[in-house]
């Protein structure tokens, strides 16, 4: 409209019909007022915040038209949302047990279910290590202050499968399986979470991922599980069947799947999937 009413301006003063094709085309070839964006909803679980913005940015790169929105939280309480009825176009949670659980209710369109990478699990305590922790079996001393997962929460059932592991082995058994689940002082519901009791020092130890450590060195020290008791975590990643924009979400997936996504996520600490 502003621009109609200026051509209509200038023929009143006496300019040539000439000004107003110019502008005509000018307006023509630029597309008048630029197409909005179309946005796109991506539920994760708040253990996968590391790369979100270099993810979006890399896509948007590629892809200028899309707008992504993370909601990033516990995969249970994500679940929550869908249920209370908050539909995300693409939703990665943050272990197959739960992938599962969105496939199997129904809510993914079935062939976009994949798997997007993994995490291991680990020992973090802080940098200033207030209670000397050196080793795995330190956990189990009097005093000492513990973080991990509740049980409803994938951080939390890894951390179970540690201890239930490590209980198994000759080295550290069912004493120290139970002095570690004594000294636990905080139960939390994402792992997110138990990284920040650790760092302000609620905690002297946690039962965090790889990546957690990976992405704030400057904050925490890390004791590694030994491989025959540690627990891979699986992120699984679909397309929600009632999606608004499902060819959006099928972009982002592809484009998070790809060597480009997959690069992304390995700097960040993740292990690829083979």
């Amino acid at each position: 409209m502003p621009l109609i009413l200026f051509m209509v301006y200038f023929v009143r003063k006496g300019l040539t019909y000439l000004l107003i094709g110019v502008l005509l085309s000018l307006f023509l070839v630029t597309g008048g007022v630029s197409a909005a964006k179309e946005d796109l909803l991506v539920f994760a679980g708040n253990s996968i915040t590391s790369p979100t913005a270099d993810l979006a940015s890399e896509f948007q790169k590629v892809n200028p038209d899309y707008n992504i929105t993370w909601n990033l939280a516990s995969t249970p309480e994500l679940i929550a949302e869908v249920i209370r009825g908050t539909t995300p176009d693409l939703f990665i949670a943050t272990s197959s047990f739960y992938t599962n659980r969105m496939k199997d209710s129904r809510h993914f369109v079935n062939d976009s279910v994949k798997n997007l990478t993994s995490n291991w699990m680990m020992v973090i305590i802080p940098a200033k290590n207030p209670a000397n922790i050196t080793t795995l079996a330190d956990l189990a001393k009097p005093g000492v202050k513990i973080a991990m997962g509740i049980k409803e929460a994938p951080v939390g059932m890894n951390a179970r499968l540690v201890l239930r592991l490590m209980e198994n082995s000759s080295e550290y058994g069912t004493k120290w399986k139970d002095a570690v689940i004594n000294n636990t002082v905080a139960y939390e519901i994402s792992e997110p979470a138990v990284v920040e009791k650790v760092k302000n020092g609620e905690a002297d130890a946690g039962f965090a991922y790889v990546t957690s450590f990976a992405n704030s060195k400057e904050d925490l020290k890390s004791i590694e599980i030994p491989v025959a008791a540690n627990v891979i975590q699986i992120y699984g990643i679909g397309v929600m069947k009632n999606a608004k924009n499902p060819k959006g979400a099928a972009a982002f997936e592809n484009f998070l799947l790809s060597n480009a996504g997959q690069k992304i996520l390995k700097e960040h600490g993740y292990t690829q999937i083979s």
